[in-house]
């Protein structure tokens, strides 16, 4: 949820529309109760920590034992190993950072196009991002058909990948992403010239919170207890809480409006 903070930042500097300090303390709620939800935040006595290897005095013990030195070549090893995960992960950090700045940027800049001026029909601004992404999806299929062009690994299995991908294309089961992306689609560019990107950013979260509810109902109770004891809705007790959080956001960000 970095890119409901970066279109909140996009719509002031673009639009002019300010936030108010609670309006900001709620969007800092909205960020948390996602990082919960998706559990990136643990929650204490929730979550269930599992201790790994021994004690420090066993760590100790077995490290005076084993001081050899193939051991300590397995460690420089497993050292330079954990380095390059690290660069890895803040690298990868960087790009999703960017990447929420350019979906706050885009979502600001929507919101200024539907809204300002009279505004666009948010109909037809939705058909326009529609055959743009049509043009996208179809070079990136071209892309990917020529570096797949000459390439004969994967043998049987790339063939069976293949005859499944075909039969989906050509069932009526399709339809049933493509309806429910396009009612998806129009209901975003509604939402975005009604209210603007900002709430958006509160839609998506209480609807991670009802995908969670429906999940619960749909999955079997095998499943229910594989994730582990009775959960209330089909909800974890992150999505619960995270719930709870983001509806508190709402209520601020609704109620200590700007002036």
């Amino acid at each position: 949820q970095t890119k409901t903070l970066a279109s909140a930042l996009c719509c002031f500097l673009l639009m002019g529309q300010r936030q108010t300090p609670l309006q900001v303390v709620a969007l800092l709620f909205l960020f948390g109760s996602a990082c919960i939800m998706e559990k990136i935040i643990p929650l204490p006595g929730l979550s269930k920590m599992t201790g790994e290897g021994g004690t420090a005095a066993e760590t100790d013990r077995g490290n005076e034992e084993g001081e050899t030195p193939v051991k300590t070549r397995q460690l420089a090893q497993k050292g330079d190993s954990i380095a390059n995960k690290s660069k890895e992960r803040n690298a990868g950090v960087v790009a999703v950072l960017l990447a929420s700045l350019l979906s706050g940027l885009a979502g600001a800049l929507s919101q200024r196009c539907l809204q300002e001026g009279g505004g666009r029909n948010s109909f037809l601004f939705t058909m326009e991002l529609s055959v743009a992404s049509i043009l996208f999806l179809l070079l990136n299929n071209f892309v990917t058909l020529l570096r797949k062009r000459g390439d004969s690994s994967g043998g049987s299995a790339g063939g069976n990948a293949r005859e499944q991908k075909m039969e989906f294309l050509t069932s009526w089961k399709i339809l049933i992403p493509m309806i429910t992306n396009a009612i998806g689609g129009v209901l975003v560019g509604l939402v975005t010239k009604q209210v603007g990107t900002v709430k958006k950013g509160f839609a998506l979260i209480f609807g991670l919170w009802l995908s969670g509810i429906l999940q619960g109902f749909f999955q079997d109770s095998s499943t229910q207890d594989q994730v582990g004891g009775t959960q209330l809705l089909g909800l974890s007790p992150e999505q619960i809480v995270g719930a709870v959080l983001a509806s508190a956001a709402l209520w601020m960000h609704m109620t200590f409006k700007a002036v």
